[in-house]
């Protein structure tokens, strides 16, 4: 919950950002998380719904089932801190790594910094 009374949830099969009002509407579009290796392009799940519909296609890289697992704000309330639930596929670089992503709660929009 933010100091604003409204309500940030991650979901695990876009993976996306859900930001709610207190009263539970949907206040945004959801928000993708950005694949860190290649900024212009979101990192999706198996399950995600455009790619089930071959919508805009993107290999997904965030594992069955693996997506936001875990979510903390910062102290100031400035920032939240995503974190996914297992290592992103395919990418040496990345093998065994979780990622925890930076996101800017008044520009709704993550920093890029991971």
């Amino acid at each position: 919950r933010t100091s604003d009374g409204t309500y940030w949830i991650g979901d695990e099969f876009g993976p996306y950002l859900l930001h709610f009002s207190a009263d539970g509407v949907l206040l945004d579009a959801p928000i993708a998380l950005p694949n860190p290796l290649n900024p212009t392009q979101e990192l999706r799940s198996p399950q995600n719904q455009f790619n089930k519909a071959q919508i805009n296609f993107v290999e997904p890289l965030v594992q069955q089932s693996g997506g936001f697992e875990g979510m903390a704000i910062s102290p100031d309330g400035q920032y939240l801190y995503t974190l996914i639930e297992k290592p992103i596929k395919s990418i040496r670089e990345t093998e065994r790594q979780l990622l925890i992503s930076q996101f800017d709660i008044k520009k709704k929009a993550y920093t890029g910094k991971y």
